[in-house]
Protein backbone atom coordinates (compact mmCIF):
# COMPACT_ATOMS: atom_id res chain seq x y z
CA UNK A 1 0.00 0.00 0.00
CA UNK A 2 1.30 3.24 -1.28
CA UNK A 3 1.97 6.04 1.51
CA UNK A 4 1.64 10.04 0.34
CA UNK A 5 2.99 12.78 1.76
CA UNK A 6 1.13 16.14 2.03
CA UNK A 7 2.41 17.84 -1.07
CA UNK A 8 1.14 13.55 -3.11
CA UNK A 9 -2.21 14.17 -1.56
CA UNK A 10 -3.01 17.28 -2.66
CA UNK A 11 -1.79 16.27 -6.20
CA UNK A 12 -4.56 13.63 -5.81
CA UNK A 13 -7.14 15.61 -4.97
CA UNK A 14 -6.73 18.68 -7.67
CA UNK A 15 -6.73 15.54 -10.08
CA UNK A 16 -9.90 14.56 -9.01
CA UNK A 17 -11.19 18.14 -9.44
CA UNK A 18 -10.02 17.54 -12.80
CA UNK A 19 -11.48 14.52 -13.52
CA UNK A 20 -15.02 16.53 -12.63
CA UNK A 21 -15.37 15.82 -9.39
CA UNK A 22 -16.56 19.16 -7.67
CA UNK A 23 -14.82 19.85 -4.29
CA UNK A 24 -18.46 19.61 -2.33
CA UNK A 25 -18.83 16.06 -3.45
CA UNK A 26 -15.52 14.91 -2.47
CA UNK A 27 -16.22 16.54 0.57
CA UNK A 28 -19.80 15.02 1.04
CA UNK A 29 -18.15 11.37 -0.52
CA UNK A 30 -14.77 11.59 2.60
CA UNK A 31 -17.57 12.41 5.46
CA UNK A 32 -20.00 9.69 4.27
CA UNK A 33 -17.39 7.02 4.19
CA UNK A 34 -15.43 8.45 7.26
CA UNK A 35 -19.24 8.03 8.93
CA UNK A 36 -19.71 4.58 7.80
CA UNK A 37 -15.99 3.60 9.20
CA UNK A 38 -16.91 4.92 12.78
CA UNK A 39 -20.35 3.38 12.79
CA UNK A 40 -18.91 -0.11 11.92
CA UNK A 41 -16.29 0.62 15.07
CA UNK A 42 -18.40 2.12 17.47
CA UNK A 43 -21.73 1.24 16.98
CA UNK A 44 -24.94 3.64 18.18
CA UNK A 45 -25.73 0.90 20.86
CA UNK A 46 -22.88 1.52 22.73
CA UNK A 47 -21.51 5.44 21.36
CA UNK A 48 -25.10 7.25 21.97
CA UNK A 49 -23.11 10.85 22.57
CA UNK A 50 -20.98 12.27 20.19
CA UNK A 51 -18.85 15.22 20.63
CA UNK A 52 -18.08 16.39 16.76
CA UNK A 53 -15.53 18.72 17.27
CA UNK A 54 -14.84 21.03 13.94
CA UNK A 55 -12.19 23.63 12.56
CA UNK A 56 -13.04 26.40 10.36
CA UNK A 57 -11.41 24.62 7.06
CA UNK A 58 -12.32 21.49 5.06
CA UNK A 59 -11.45 19.36 8.07
CA UNK A 60 -14.15 20.64 10.04
CA UNK A 61 -16.16 20.78 6.89
CA UNK A 62 -15.76 16.78 6.79
CA UNK A 63 -16.69 16.67 10.31
CA UNK A 64 -19.59 18.99 9.62
CA UNK A 65 -20.91 15.58 6.80
CA UNK A 66 -20.10 13.39 9.91
CA UNK A 67 -22.31 15.07 12.31
CA UNK A 68 -25.07 15.19 10.17
CA UNK A 69 -25.06 11.53 8.88
CA UNK A 70 -24.40 10.21 12.33
CA UNK A 71 -27.15 12.26 13.82
CA UNK A 72 -29.19 10.49 10.99
CA UNK A 73 -28.59 7.18 12.18
CA UNK A 74 -29.63 8.03 15.81
CA UNK A 75 -26.56 9.25 17.41
CA UNK A 76 -27.01 12.48 20.16
CA UNK A 77 -24.59 14.66 18.18
CA UNK A 78 -23.23 17.93 19.28
CA UNK A 79 -20.92 20.02 17.17
CA UNK A 80 -18.00 22.28 19.02
CA UNK A 81 -16.71 24.93 17.00
CA UNK A 82 -13.30 25.63 17.85
CA UNK A 83 -12.62 28.73 15.68
CA UNK A 84 -15.76 30.38 14.95
CA UNK A 85 -17.97 29.69 11.69
CA UNK A 86 -16.27 27.86 9.10
CA UNK A 87 -14.34 29.95 6.43
CA UNK A 88 -14.46 28.21 3.08
CA UNK A 89 -16.94 27.35 0.79
CA UNK A 90 -18.06 24.16 1.33
CA UNK A 91 -17.63 23.53 4.81
CA UNK A 92 -20.13 26.54 4.98
CA UNK A 93 -22.20 24.56 2.87
CA UNK A 94 -21.75 21.56 5.10
CA UNK A 95 -22.37 23.45 7.77
CA UNK A 96 -26.06 24.93 6.56
CA UNK A 97 -26.78 21.61 5.94
CA UNK A 98 -27.28 20.83 9.51
CA UNK A 99 -29.63 23.48 10.59
CA UNK A 100 -33.00 21.02 10.06
CA UNK A 101 -31.13 18.69 12.02
CA UNK A 102 -31.27 18.04 15.95
CA UNK A 103 -27.68 18.81 16.36
CA UNK A 104 -26.07 21.02 19.30
CA UNK A 105 -23.72 23.52 17.98
CA UNK A 106 -21.36 25.22 20.44
CA UNK A 107 -18.36 27.66 20.17
CA UNK A 108 -16.08 27.07 22.09
CA UNK A 109 -14.85 30.46 22.87
CA UNK A 110 -18.02 31.82 23.61
CA UNK A 111 -19.30 28.81 25.51
CA UNK A 112 -15.61 26.87 26.98
CA UNK A 113 -17.84 25.54 30.16
CA UNK A 114 -20.00 24.13 28.40
CA UNK A 115 -17.96 22.75 25.74
CA UNK A 116 -15.53 21.38 28.43
CA UNK A 117 -18.48 19.63 30.27
CA UNK A 118 -19.81 18.07 27.00
CA UNK A 119 -16.45 16.86 25.94
CA UNK A 120 -15.92 14.72 29.35
CA UNK A 121 -19.57 13.50 29.18
CA UNK A 122 -19.82 11.92 25.91
CA UNK A 123 -18.82 8.67 24.68
CA UNK A 124 -17.11 9.05 21.31
CA UNK A 125 -15.26 12.60 19.95
CA UNK A 126 -14.78 12.71 16.40
CA UNK A 127 -11.48 15.18 16.11
CA UNK A 128 -12.12 17.14 12.87
CA UNK A 129 -10.15 20.17 13.98
CA UNK A 130 -7.21 20.33 11.50
CA UNK A 131 -6.26 18.17 8.43
CA UNK A 132 -3.45 17.19 6.59
CA UNK A 133 -2.01 21.04 6.66
CA UNK A 134 -1.15 21.43 10.31
CA UNK A 135 2.34 22.44 11.10
CA UNK A 136 3.65 24.76 13.94
CA UNK A 137 2.15 24.73 17.51
CA UNK A 138 -1.33 25.12 18.26
CA UNK A 139 -2.40 27.88 19.57
CA UNK A 140 -4.19 28.88 23.54
CA UNK A 141 -7.70 27.61 22.24
CA UNK A 142 -6.40 24.27 20.67
CA UNK A 143 -3.89 23.48 23.05
CA UNK A 144 -7.49 23.69 25.49
CA UNK A 145 -9.48 21.47 23.06
CA UNK A 146 -6.63 19.54 22.83
CA UNK A 147 -5.90 19.05 26.16
CA UNK A 148 -10.08 18.64 27.26
CA UNK A 149 -10.22 15.78 24.51
CA UNK A 150 -7.04 13.84 25.97
CA UNK A 151 -8.18 13.60 29.22
CA UNK A 152 -11.93 12.48 28.23
CA UNK A 153 -12.87 8.88 28.97
CA UNK A 154 -14.68 8.98 25.46
CA UNK A 155 -13.14 7.19 22.24
CA UNK A 156 -11.59 9.42 19.99
CA UNK A 157 -11.44 9.34 15.95
CA UNK A 158 -9.74 11.73 14.43
CA UNK A 159 -10.68 12.80 10.65
CA UNK A 160 -7.59 12.00 8.45
CA UNK A 161 -5.07 12.91 10.96
CA UNK A 162 -4.73 13.55 14.74
CA UNK A 163 -5.27 17.44 15.18
CA UNK A 164 -1.62 18.91 15.63
CA UNK A 165 -0.03 16.21 14.28
CA UNK A 166 2.52 16.68 11.07
CA UNK A 167 1.31 14.84 8.01
CA UNK A 168 4.69 14.71 6.92
CA UNK A 169 6.59 14.24 9.82
CA UNK A 170 7.95 11.21 12.30
CA UNK A 171 8.34 13.83 15.35
CA UNK A 172 5.68 15.03 17.53
CA UNK A 173 6.48 18.55 19.01
CA UNK A 174 3.79 19.97 20.28
CA UNK A 175 0.78 18.80 22.08
CA UNK A 176 -1.36 16.84 19.36
CA UNK A 177 -4.62 14.41 19.70
CA UNK A 178 -4.16 11.10 20.83
CA UNK A 179 -6.91 8.82 18.43
CA UNK A 180 -7.85 5.45 19.57
CA UNK A 181 -8.51 5.41 15.59
CA UNK A 182 -8.03 7.40 12.37
CA UNK A 183 -10.31 7.30 9.35
CA UNK A 184 -7.87 8.48 6.31
CA UNK A 185 -9.97 9.25 3.09
CA UNK A 186 -6.89 8.68 -0.15
CA UNK A 187 -4.22 6.52 1.54
CA UNK A 188 -2.00 6.39 4.01
CA UNK A 189 -0.05 9.63 5.30
CA UNK A 190 3.65 9.62 6.63
CA UNK A 191 2.64 10.45 9.77
CA UNK A 192 0.29 7.55 10.49
CA UNK A 193 2.98 5.01 9.93
CA UNK A 194 6.41 6.87 11.14
CA UNK A 195 7.24 6.51 14.62
CA UNK A 196 6.71 7.80 17.26
CA UNK A 197 3.91 10.18 16.01
CA UNK A 198 2.00 6.62 14.57
CA UNK A 199 1.37 5.92 18.13
CA UNK A 200 -0.95 9.33 17.74
CA UNK A 201 -3.57 7.73 15.27
CA UNK A 202 -4.35 4.82 17.34
CA UNK A 203 -5.59 1.99 14.50
CA UNK A 204 -6.20 3.43 10.83
CA UNK A 205 -8.65 2.77 8.79
CA UNK A 206 -8.22 4.17 5.32
CA UNK A 207 -11.94 4.71 3.71
CA UNK A 208 -12.82 4.65 0.26
CA UNK A 209 -14.06 8.17 -1.10
CA UNK A 210 -14.89 7.17 -4.74
CA UNK A 211 -12.02 8.58 -6.54
CA UNK A 212 -11.07 6.97 -9.95
CA UNK A 213 -7.87 5.38 -10.04
CA UNK A 214 -6.39 7.57 -12.80
CA UNK A 215 -6.52 10.27 -9.76
CA UNK A 216 -3.02 8.15 -8.68
CA UNK A 217 -1.55 8.29 -11.63
CA UNK A 218 1.49 10.41 -12.58
CA UNK A 219 1.73 11.02 -8.55
CA UNK A 220 5.03 9.60 -7.46
CA UNK A 221 5.69 7.71 -4.22
CA UNK A 222 8.33 7.66 -2.26
CA UNK A 223 6.81 5.09 0.65
CA UNK A 224 5.41 2.29 0.96
CA UNK A 225 3.67 -1.07 2.86
CA UNK A 226 3.26 -4.62 1.60
CA UNK A 227 1.35 -7.53 2.65
CA UNK A 228 1.87 -10.91 2.75
CA UNK A 229 0.99 -11.18 -0.60
CA UNK A 230 3.35 -8.92 -1.81
CA UNK A 231 6.20 -10.67 0.03
CA UNK A 232 5.22 -14.46 -1.59
CA UNK A 233 5.85 -13.37 -5.05
CA UNK A 234 9.50 -13.25 -4.08
CA UNK A 235 9.46 -16.68 -3.26
CA UNK A 236 9.71 -18.91 -6.21
CA UNK A 237 8.43 -23.22 -5.76
CA UNK A 238 11.97 -25.08 -5.24
CA UNK A 239 12.21 -27.97 -7.60
CA UNK A 240 12.16 -31.28 -6.58
CA UNK A 241 15.88 -32.32 -7.84
CA UNK A 242 17.02 -29.19 -5.41
CA UNK A 243 20.19 -29.05 -3.99
CA UNK A 244 21.65 -27.74 -0.65
CA UNK A 245 23.66 -25.31 -2.91
CA UNK A 246 20.93 -24.23 -4.60
CA UNK A 247 19.47 -22.15 -1.38
CA UNK A 248 23.05 -20.51 -0.66
CA UNK A 249 26.15 -20.85 1.43
CA UNK A 250 25.81 -18.33 4.60
CA UNK A 251 29.02 -17.52 6.07
CA UNK A 252 27.83 -16.34 9.86
CA UNK A 253 31.05 -14.29 11.71
CA UNK A 254 29.88 -13.35 15.25
CA UNK A 255 29.79 -14.29 18.94
CA UNK A 256 32.37 -13.76 22.05
CA UNK A 257 32.70 -15.27 25.14
CA UNK A 258 30.83 -12.18 26.66
CA UNK A 259 28.15 -12.66 23.83
CA UNK A 260 27.87 -16.37 22.59
CA UNK A 261 23.96 -15.81 22.01
CA UNK A 262 24.27 -13.55 19.35
CA UNK A 263 26.21 -15.79 16.90
CA UNK A 264 23.60 -18.93 18.07
CA UNK A 265 20.78 -16.74 17.46
CA UNK A 266 21.62 -15.63 13.90
CA UNK A 267 22.74 -19.27 12.89
CA UNK A 268 19.54 -20.60 14.34
CA UNK A 269 17.36 -17.63 12.29
CA UNK A 270 19.16 -18.69 8.94
CA UNK A 271 19.06 -22.30 9.52
CA UNK A 272 15.66 -21.95 10.39
CA UNK A 273 14.67 -20.02 7.71
CA UNK A 274 15.96 -22.37 4.76
CA UNK A 275 19.78 -21.93 3.79
CA UNK A 276 21.17 -24.47 2.42
CA UNK A 277 24.58 -24.90 4.94
CA UNK A 278 25.26 -22.32 7.09
CA UNK A 279 28.62 -22.05 8.76
CA UNK A 280 29.10 -20.44 12.49
CA UNK A 281 32.63 -18.81 12.92
CA UNK A 282 32.95 -17.67 16.23
CA UNK A 283 36.07 -17.07 18.68
CA UNK A 284 36.94 -20.26 20.47
CA UNK A 285 36.99 -19.07 23.82
CA UNK A 286 33.07 -19.23 23.05
CA UNK A 287 33.21 -22.60 21.78
CA UNK A 288 31.56 -24.37 24.57
CA UNK A 289 28.70 -21.80 25.09
CA UNK A 290 27.90 -21.89 20.98
CA UNK A 291 28.58 -25.30 20.11
CA UNK A 292 25.87 -26.95 23.26
CA UNK A 293 23.36 -24.66 21.49
CA UNK A 294 23.68 -25.47 17.64
CA UNK A 295 23.16 -28.50 15.93
CA UNK A 296 22.78 -27.83 11.85
CA UNK A 297 25.30 -25.67 10.96
CA UNK A 298 28.79 -26.16 10.35
CA UNK A 299 31.36 -24.53 13.23
CA UNK A 300 34.40 -22.60 12.63
CA UNK A 301 35.93 -21.57 15.95
CA UNK A 302 38.36 -19.46 15.20
CA UNK A 303 41.37 -17.94 17.37
CA UNK A 304 40.32 -15.74 20.30
CA UNK A 305 42.35 -12.38 21.53
CA UNK A 306 42.45 -12.17 25.28
CA UNK A 307 39.52 -10.60 25.79
CA UNK A 308 37.58 -13.31 24.11
CA UNK A 309 36.77 -11.98 20.82
CA UNK A 310 38.46 -13.12 17.28
CA UNK A 311 41.62 -12.28 17.10
CA UNK A 312 43.33 -10.06 14.25
CA UNK A 313 44.68 -13.17 13.00
CA UNK A 314 41.94 -15.13 12.75
CA UNK A 315 40.99 -13.85 9.22
CA UNK A 316 43.45 -16.12 7.50
CA UNK A 317 41.79 -19.59 8.87
CA UNK A 318 38.59 -18.48 7.10
CA UNK A 319 40.22 -17.70 3.80
CA UNK A 320 38.56 -20.43 2.00
CA UNK A 321 34.95 -20.06 3.31
CA UNK A 322 34.96 -16.47 2.66
CA UNK A 323 35.87 -17.01 -0.79
CA UNK A 324 33.52 -19.73 -1.64
CA UNK A 325 30.33 -17.87 0.51
CA UNK A 326 27.42 -16.92 -1.11
CA UNK A 327 26.48 -14.79 1.62
CA UNK A 328 28.38 -13.03 4.40
CA UNK A 329 26.94 -11.89 8.11
CA UNK A 330 29.34 -10.33 10.09
CA UNK A 331 29.00 -7.96 13.38
CA UNK A 332 26.77 -9.75 15.90
CA UNK A 333 28.15 -9.63 19.13
CA UNK A 334 31.58 -9.56 18.12
CA UNK A 335 32.51 -6.77 19.71
CA UNK A 336 34.57 -4.08 19.62
CA UNK A 337 38.66 -3.26 20.32
CA UNK A 338 41.77 -3.07 18.01
CA UNK A 339 41.36 -6.80 16.93
CA UNK A 340 37.88 -6.95 16.09
CA UNK A 341 38.41 -3.71 13.86
CA UNK A 342 41.22 -5.57 11.26
CA UNK A 343 39.47 -8.57 11.65
CA UNK A 344 36.54 -7.12 10.39
CA UNK A 345 38.10 -5.24 7.82
CA UNK A 346 39.89 -8.39 6.54
CA UNK A 347 36.77 -9.96 6.08
CA UNK A 348 35.11 -6.90 4.23
CA UNK A 349 37.90 -6.12 1.87
CA UNK A 350 38.10 -10.06 1.00
CA UNK A 351 34.36 -10.71 0.21
CA UNK A 352 32.91 -11.20 -3.21
CA UNK A 353 29.73 -12.10 -2.22
CA UNK A 354 27.22 -10.04 -0.64
CA UNK A 355 27.68 -8.85 3.08
CA UNK A 356 25.28 -8.14 5.47
CA UNK A 357 27.09 -6.22 8.42
CA UNK A 358 25.06 -5.72 11.90
CA UNK A 359 25.55 -4.84 15.15
CA UNK A 360 29.16 -4.89 16.17
CA UNK A 361 30.04 -4.64 12.88
CA UNK A 362 28.29 -1.23 12.28
CA UNK A 363 30.25 0.33 14.98
CA UNK A 364 32.97 -0.60 13.48
CA UNK A 365 32.03 0.59 10.00
CA UNK A 366 30.84 3.94 11.43
CA UNK A 367 35.34 4.49 12.53
CA UNK A 368 36.54 3.27 9.41
CA UNK A 369 33.82 4.47 6.72
CA UNK A 370 36.19 5.11 3.97
CA UNK A 371 36.97 1.80 4.04
CA UNK A 372 34.29 1.62 1.49
CA UNK A 373 36.02 3.01 -1.47
CA UNK A 374 38.27 0.10 -0.90
CA UNK A 375 35.42 -2.71 -1.40
CA UNK A 376 33.97 -4.68 -3.86
CA UNK A 377 30.94 -6.72 -2.25
CA UNK A 378 26.97 -5.50 -2.15
CA UNK A 379 26.12 -4.75 1.36
CA UNK A 380 23.51 -4.74 3.24
CA UNK A 381 23.35 -2.77 6.68
CA UNK A 382 20.99 -3.28 9.36
CA UNK A 383 21.63 -0.49 12.38
CA UNK A 384 19.05 0.42 14.74
CA UNK A 385 18.64 4.01 15.61
CA UNK A 386 22.02 4.12 17.71
CA UNK A 387 23.96 2.64 15.68
CA UNK A 388 22.61 5.03 12.94
CA UNK A 389 23.32 7.68 14.44
CA UNK A 390 26.95 6.70 14.64
CA UNK A 391 26.81 5.96 11.16
CA UNK A 392 25.72 9.95 10.54
CA UNK A 393 27.70 11.31 13.00
CA UNK A 394 24.98 12.63 15.02
CA UNK A 395 22.23 11.15 17.60
CA UNK A 396 19.82 8.57 18.29
CA UNK A 397 16.91 11.34 18.77
CA UNK A 398 17.95 12.78 15.70
CA UNK A 399 17.65 9.91 13.48
CA UNK A 400 14.43 9.21 15.43
CA UNK A 401 13.10 12.58 14.52
CA UNK A 402 13.59 11.93 10.69
CA UNK A 403 14.02 8.28 10.12
CA UNK A 404 13.23 8.45 6.42
CA UNK A 405 15.68 11.21 5.94
CA UNK A 406 17.97 9.12 7.85
CA UNK A 407 18.08 5.72 6.07
CA UNK A 408 18.34 7.75 3.01
CA UNK A 409 21.39 9.51 3.75
CA UNK A 410 22.68 6.11 5.17
CA UNK A 411 21.80 4.35 1.78
CA UNK A 412 23.13 7.30 -0.25
CA UNK A 413 26.65 7.54 1.92
CA UNK A 414 27.01 3.70 1.78
CA UNK A 415 25.76 2.53 -1.39
CA UNK A 416 24.08 -0.56 0.57
CA UNK A 417 21.10 -1.58 1.24
CA UNK A 418 20.07 0.18 4.15
CA UNK A 419 17.08 -1.67 7.28
CA UNK A 420 16.89 0.92 9.79
CA UNK A 421 15.31 -0.92 12.69
CA UNK A 422 12.75 0.16 15.22
CA UNK A 423 8.89 0.92 15.18
CA UNK A 424 8.03 0.93 11.35
CA UNK A 425 11.52 -0.49 10.26
CA UNK A 426 12.44 1.41 7.22
CA UNK A 427 14.24 -0.49 3.94
CA UNK A 428 15.95 1.71 1.52
CA UNK A 429 18.34 0.95 -1.84
CA UNK A 430 19.40 2.96 -4.36
CA UNK A 431 17.66 0.61 -6.94
CA UNK A 432 14.14 1.29 -5.57
CA UNK A 433 13.28 5.21 -5.43
CA UNK A 434 10.27 3.97 -2.82
CA UNK A 435 11.40 2.83 0.71
CA UNK A 436 9.56 0.00 2.43
CA UNK A 437 8.24 0.57 5.72
CA UNK A 438 7.39 -2.55 8.06
CA UNK A 439 3.42 -1.89 9.83
CA UNK A 440 4.04 -5.20 11.54
CA UNK A 441 5.75 -6.12 14.98
CA UNK A 442 4.70 -5.76 18.67
CA UNK A 443 6.94 -4.11 21.42
CA UNK A 444 7.45 -7.29 23.09
CA UNK A 445 10.15 -7.63 20.12
CA UNK A 446 12.09 -5.13 22.19
CA UNK A 447 14.89 -7.45 23.54
CA UNK A 448 18.49 -8.40 23.23
CA UNK A 449 18.43 -11.18 20.42
CA UNK A 450 15.47 -9.93 18.42
CA UNK A 451 18.34 -8.09 15.81
CA UNK A 452 20.45 -11.29 15.42
CA UNK A 453 17.35 -13.03 14.66
CA UNK A 454 16.61 -10.84 11.49
CA UNK A 455 20.24 -10.87 10.80
CA UNK A 456 20.39 -14.40 10.42
CA UNK A 457 17.03 -14.54 8.61
CA UNK A 458 18.39 -12.12 5.94
CA UNK A 459 21.31 -13.95 5.08
CA UNK A 460 19.37 -16.79 4.72
CA UNK A 461 17.14 -15.05 2.32
CA UNK A 462 20.02 -13.45 0.01
CA UNK A 463 21.56 -16.85 0.33
CA UNK A 464 18.58 -18.26 -1.29
CA UNK A 465 19.04 -15.58 -3.98
CA UNK A 466 16.22 -12.97 -3.65
CA UNK A 467 17.84 -9.90 -4.78
CA UNK A 468 19.32 -7.49 -1.93
CA UNK A 469 16.50 -5.09 -1.35
CA UNK A 470 14.10 -8.15 -1.81
CA UNK A 471 15.41 -10.02 0.26
CA UNK A 472 15.81 -6.97 3.25
CA UNK A 473 11.63 -6.50 2.84
CA UNK A 474 10.99 -10.25 3.20
CA UNK A 475 13.10 -10.70 6.70
CA UNK A 476 11.77 -7.79 7.94
CA UNK A 477 8.39 -8.53 6.87
CA UNK A 478 8.79 -12.23 7.92
CA UNK A 479 10.70 -11.95 11.47
CA UNK A 480 7.90 -9.29 11.96
CA UNK A 481 4.98 -11.76 11.21
CA UNK A 482 6.35 -14.49 13.47
CA UNK A 483 6.79 -12.15 16.08
CA UNK A 484 2.93 -10.92 16.11
CA UNK A 485 2.33 -14.87 16.06
CA UNK A 486 4.76 -15.79 19.02
CA UNK A 487 2.72 -12.61 21.21
CA UNK A 488 -0.72 -14.14 20.54
CA UNK A 489 0.63 -17.90 21.04
CA UNK A 490 2.26 -17.00 24.31
CA UNK A 491 1.90 -12.98 25.19
CA UNK A 492 3.54 -9.85 24.85
CA UNK A 493 5.88 -10.05 27.54
CA UNK A 494 6.81 -13.74 26.67
CA UNK A 495 7.70 -12.75 22.54
CA UNK A 496 11.96 -13.97 22.67
CA UNK A 497 14.33 -14.20 20.42
CA UNK A 498 14.08 -18.30 20.47
CA UNK A 499 10.72 -18.40 20.54
CA UNK A 500 10.84 -16.46 16.87
CA UNK A 501 13.07 -18.99 15.77
CA UNK A 502 11.13 -21.56 16.91
CA UNK A 503 7.61 -19.70 15.12
CA UNK A 504 10.14 -19.02 11.63
CA UNK A 505 9.28 -22.22 9.88
CA UNK A 506 5.58 -22.15 10.92
CA UNK A 507 5.26 -18.08 9.10
CA UNK A 508 7.09 -19.20 6.39
CA UNK A 509 4.60 -22.38 5.07
CA UNK A 510 2.45 -18.52 4.01
CA UNK A 511 5.07 -18.29 1.35
CA UNK A 512 5.32 -21.64 -0.07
Amino acid sequence: MKVFSRAQIREIEKNGFSQGIPALRMMENAGAAMAKCIKENFPESEYKYVAVVCGKGNNGGDGFVIARKLCESGYKIAVILTHGKPVTQESDEMFMRLRDLNVTVIDLDIETERSAKIIGGVDLIVDAIFGIGFSGQPDKNTALIFKLMNSSKAKIVSVDIPSGVDCDNAYVDSLCVKANLTATPIGLKRAQVLYPAAEYSGKVKTVNIGLPPACYEGVENEMYTLDLNNISEFFKPRKPDANKGDFGKALIFAGSYEMPGAAVMAANAAVNSGAGLVTLAFPDKAYCAVASKVTEPVLLPLKSNESGRFSMSACESAKEKIASADVILIGCGMGVDSDTKEFFKSVLLQAKCPVIIDADGINILSSCIDILREVTAPLVLTPHPGEAARLLDTDALIIQSSRLDSVRKICEMTDAVTVLKGSGTLVCSKTDEAVFINTLGNPGMATGGSGDVLAGLLASFVGQKLPLNEAAISAVFVHALAGDEVKEKYSLMGVTPSRIIEQLPLTLKYLE
